[in-house]
């Protein structure tokens, strides 16, 4: 699992993808793309879980009670789930009871 966000951009993508390449042979990878900052209050983000679906990883990921309000988790949870089913990605969320 990788944090996806506009600091790291691609990078740890390409980094582990690569990774799962070299080491095929060896051992199973399981990459996940996971927006730790948030899908909407972080500007670039949603770009940026699109172009690692289309890169190559298996899964993403989410974390929407980390945004900055119900409305915008449940756009996240939108955004998750529209963009997977359209490049065909399987997820895993991150979710807490207390909220």
């Amino acid at each position: 699992m990788f944090d996806v966000d506009p600091i790291g951009g691609t990078r740890p993508a390409e980094g582990l993808i690569r990774a799962r390449e070299r080491f095929r042979d060896l051992i199973d990878i399981q990459i996940v793309a996971f927006p730790q900052e948030g899908i909407v209050k972080s500007p670039g983000t949603e770009a940026l879980m699109r172009e690692v679906m289309k890169r190559g990883v298996d899964a993403v990921g989410g974390m929407p009670f980390n945004e900055a309000s119900p409305r915008d988790s449940r756009r996240h949870i939108e955004i998750v789930f529209r963009d997977r089913k359209r490049i065909r990605c399987r997820y895993r969320y991150a979710c807490r009871r207390d909220r």
